[in-house]
C-alpha cells in the first residue's frame, strides 16, 4: 500500500497525493457501511489497482489531528484570520468566534490585520497581542508583512478565513501565486472572486498545503457547547477556576472571577462582551441540533 493525503474529493472520488503522483481513488465499502466519510486533508493508505491509470482504493484513514464539518477538511494545522483595520474595520465578534473554533479544534490561530496604511489606530491589534496571540500587520500597497504571510504557508495545512473586502485575495495571491504548480488558485484570487464550492488542497512546497475554499469564513461555533466556550477563551483560563460556583457561566454571576478580572482591566471588556454574545447563541442550541 501507498501512503498519501487526500487533496480533493468530488462525486465519490478522492484524489490522493502520494510522494510521487496523484491517484484517483474510491473508498472501500466498509467505510460507507460504517458511515465513515474520508475528508480532504486525511492521511490515508491506498491500494493501487492500476499504476498506468493511477487508480486505487482507500484502505485506511490515519488518525486525525482534527476535522471541521463545514467545510469538510481534516488535519488543519493553522488558520490565518484576516481582518482589515479600516474599510471595513475589524469585526471582533467574528475574530473571537474564529479564535474559539481554533482553540476547540487544536488549530494554531494567526491574526492578520491588513490595510495598516489606512489607519494608525492599533488598539484592537494591541489587545490581541497582549492576550498572546500571534499577530501580523500587513499592507499590500506598502509591501508590509507580506513575507510573514508567505512564511506561514511553509509547513502543514494552512486555511484562511476573512470577510470579503479585507484584502484576503491580494494577500494570498502574493503568498501563493509564484509557488503553486497549478495556476487555478492564483487565477481565482487575482479575479477577486471565489467560486470554489468544495475544499481543495494545493501544494505550496513539498508536503505543505494551502486549503482553498471560501467556507472557512462561514464556520459556525455551534459544535461547541456553552459550557465549553470559556475554555476556548485563553485569557479566561487564569480566572475560571476561582469562580464562586463550579457551573459559573461567566456572564453575570456575583462572585465570578472572570467578571472581576474584566472590572480590574485584566481581561478586555470587549472580549467579555463578545463571549457573552456567543454564549447566548449557544444557549439556544440543543444537543441534538449540534453539527456532528
Amino acid at each position: 500500500m501507498i501512503r498519501g493525503i487526500i487533496v480533493k474529493g468530488i462525486g465519490g472520488f478522492y484524489y490522493v497525493k502520494s510522494s510521487d503522483d496523484i491517484y484517483t481513488c474510491k473508498a472501500k465499502g466498509a467505510f460507507r457501511k460504517n458511515n465513515i466519510l474520508p475528508y480532504v486533508g486525511d492521511y490515508v493508505n491506498i491500494r493501487i489497482v492500476s499504476h498506468e491509470k493511477k487508480e486505487g482504493f482507500i484502505e485506511e484513514i490515519c488518525p486525525r489531528k482534527n476535522f471541521l464539518i463545514r467545510p469538510p477538511v481534516a488535519n488543519v494545522d493553522r488558520m490565518i484570520i484576516i481582518s482589515a483595520v479600516a474599510d471595513p474595520g475589524p469585526d471582533t465578534v467574528f475574530i473571537d468566534k474564529m479564535l474559539a473554533i481554533c482553540e476547540y479544534n487544536n488549530i494554531e490561530p494567526v491574526l492578520c490585520f491588513n490595510k495598516i496604511d489606512l489607519s494608525h489606530d492599533a488598539s484592537v491589534i494591541d489587545e490581541y497581542e497582549c492576550i498572546g496571540y500571534k499577530v501580523i500587520r500587513t499592507s499590500v500597497i506598502q509591501g508590509i508583512g507580506l513575507e510573514a504571510i508567505k512564511s506561514l504557508l511553509s509547513d502543514g495545512i494552512t486555511a484562511v478565513s476573512g470577510f470579503s473586502g479585507v484584502g484576503k485575495s491580494s494577500l494570498l495571491s502574493y503568498a501563493v501565486e509564484k509557488k503553486l504548480e497549478t495556476g487555478v488558485v492564483s487565477d481565482k484570487l487575482a479575479r477577486g472572486k471565489h467560486t470554489t464550492r468544495h475544499v481543495e488542497l494545493f501544494e505550496v512546497t513539498k508536503g505543505r498545503f494551502f486549503a482553498d475554499t471560501p467556507g472557512f469564513s462561514g464556520l459556525d461555533i455551534d459544535i461547541i457547547r456553552k459550557e465549553e466556550l470559556a475554555g476556548c477563551f485563553v485569557d479566561f483560563a487564569a480566572y475560571t477556576s476561582d469562580c464562586r460556583f463550579k457551573d459559573c457561566s461567566h456572564t453575570s454571576e456575583i462572585g465570578c472571577a472572570v467578571i472581576n478580572a474584566v472590572k480590574d482591566g485584566k481581561i478586555a471588556a470587549s472580549r467579555h462582551e463578545n463571549y457573552k454574545e456567543l454564549y447566548d447563541k449557544l444557549k439556544l442550541i440543543n444537543d441534538w441540533e449540534r453539527k456532528k
